[in-house]
């Protein structure tokens, strides 16, 4: 045995690990010339120590647990701190389990941009001096935003035209911040102009002439821009389809062929108030087609178009006008 004088002894032990329960100290105190006097021999508790026990698991995340339809971009995930926690080990990215971000103090963390349509995995373990405590994967999902669709033209397409309104359709949810519109003879095509988040169609000059066009309209939002398809049409012109103006009219509309009478050529002007598949025939008293002055898809606007009828006798034909499922006919005399 070993006798200290002194009014303060340190004590040391190895500790269990952490966490495992309460660690009592006991100390025996003897007064008196030896332990077998039995004078005043007493056992006390002199210390009575408790380890931090581990904190709380993290709570409420947001996004919520399998929440979908989240904003792609840069988001910042937050939760609630478990109770007794000084930090927490933060783990994310596309893996289940996720990868290890790192250690913060914080209740939040910042992601770099999340690619649309992806499932991301989460955990949050709450840490103080004692340990940590293993937190709950959780995972959200991003949206997928929509494509373009309903072209027109139609991909596929044949116009008559000297421009093309080019046209699509899109939800209005989410709401793009707008749209990146390409349009050319090459495939890939070429940037052709922007518009608005609200536009749903663009005018293009066509100014490369007849032949095969290609276009694609890519939403452009805060967080991104998405690739559209590729659509094409073909621009042809048929017996001299010159376009007067590519303002909307309000209504179809079939003018009286001028001159008329005529010899051999007259001018016949006409008008559609939407995109449409367009036929102009011209057809003799017996109902036979002797001339397609018109026969394919046309924007919007007022055309004319020149007929000259030297290689046909003199007479009465007709000339009839086929568009949005609506035909509109005139007449004219031939005299030679």
């Amino acid at each position: 045995m070993t006798t200290y004088n002194l009014d303060s002894v340190r004590f040391s032990w190895t500790a269990p690990t952490a966490g495992t329960g309460t660690i009592r100290m006991y100390l025996a105190g003897y007064q008196g010339s030896s332990q077998s006097s039995g004078q005043n021999y007493s056992t006390v508790i002199v210390s009575n120590e408790q380890s931090t026990p581990l904190p709380t698991a993290a709570t409420n995340p947001s996004p919520a647990n399998s929440a979908t339809g989240v904003t792609p971009g840069v988001n910042t995930l937050t939760w609630t701190a478990g109770t007794g926690a000084t930090s927490r080990d933060v783990f994310f990215g596309t893996t289940n389990p996720p990868a290890s971000i790192g250690n913060r103090t914080t209740t939040s963390y910042t992601t770099s941009a999340l690619t649309q349509g992806t499932t991301y995995y989460w955990r949050i373990d709450e840490r103080n001096a004692t340990g940590a405590t293993t937190g709950t994967v959780w995972s959200f999902t991003t949206l997928t935003a929509a494509l373009p669709s309903t072209p027109a033209p139609r991909d596929g397409d044949t116009v008559q035209t000297a421009s093309v309104l080019l046209e699509w359709q899109y939800p209005s949810t989410p709401a793009p911040m707008g749209f990146n519109v390409y349009a050319g003879n090459q495939n890939p095509p070429p940037m052709l102009s922007t518009a608005s988040g609200t536009a749903r169609s663009l005018l293009d000059s066509l100014r490369n002439g007849d032949g095969t066009y290609y276009w694609r309209v890519d939403p452009v939002f805060s967080w991104g821009t998405v690739t559209g398809p590729i659509w094409s049409f073909t621009k042809t012109t048929v017996n001299g389809v010159t376009e007067i103006s590519p303002a909307l009219p309000v209504e179809m509309d079939l003018a009286k062929a001028y001159p008329n009478p005529f010899n051999p050529t007259t001018t016949i002007r006409y008008s559609i108030a939407h995109p449409s598949n367009v036929t102009l025939q011209v057809f003799d008293l017996t109902g036979n087609i002797v001339a397609t002055l018109a026969n394919g898809r046309q924007s919007a606007g007022s055309y004319s178009v020149t007929w000259d009828a030297s290689n046909h006798t003199s007479g009465i034909y007709f000339y009839r006008l086929t568009a949005d499922n609506r035909s509109l006919t005139g007449r004219m005399l031939l005299i030679k």
